[in-house]
């Protein structure tokens, strides 16, 4: 791992495009800019270990990371992987928890930003409104997530199937709109 130096403008740039930060203030970003730092990562270097302590969250800023956790046979099980603009690790920054699992660079080179637990936490009681307008976009992604269980336990395995397809051909840019 390598940090990079940036100023906290270029790191609030950064944490912009992310959905968690989208809501903040200019001000605010800046803030949460100047608490950040930018860190580069090889393919499979881990950014945090399955059941250490939370010491922040990451915002994945370039390349990809993949989160998996090792099983009792010491393979390792995929749960999700992660790429740019997305966050990593904010579950348990919240909880005051281990780390679920581990997170490992996933792609030749990876970045991302790093905001401490402490500090992040410590401007979230100065600064309630900075957590509060990342709340509301929290709330909106737990209702598209609990939208999406609802939907798929009501339909055929074959229909799952190709709206799960069509959603990823979505996201990778394919034009027309999602179905539902």
């Amino acid at each position: 791992m390598e940090k990079l130096r940036r100023t906290p403008r270029l790191k609030a740039d950064l944490l912009v495009r992310c959905d968690l930060f989208s809501g903040l203030e200019p001000e605010q970003l800046l803030t949460l800019g100047g608490i950040a730092s930018l860190r580069r990562y090889d393919r499979g270097e881990i950014l945090f270990r399955q059941d250490t302590p939370a010491a922040g969250l990451f915002v994945v800023t370039r390349g990809r990371v993949e989160v998996y956790r090792a099983g009792g046979d010491g393979a390792r099980r995929l749960i999700h992987l992660f790429g740019p603009q997305e966050v990593v690790g904010e579950v348990p920054v919240f909880e005051a928890g281990p780390f679920p699992a581990t997170a490992a660079a996933a792609a030749p080179v990876a970045e991302a930003l790093f905001l401490p637990r402490d500090q992040f936490l410590k401007l979230g009681s100065e600064r309630p409104e900075i957590l509060l307008r990342m709340l509301a976009t929290l709330s909106v992604r737990l209702r598209k997530f609990v939208g999406r269980i609802e939907s798929l336990a009501s339909r055929p395995a074959p229909a799952r199937l190709a709206s799960r397809l069509l959603e990823l051909a979505w996201e990778q840019g394919s034009p027309g709109e999602p179905f539902d």
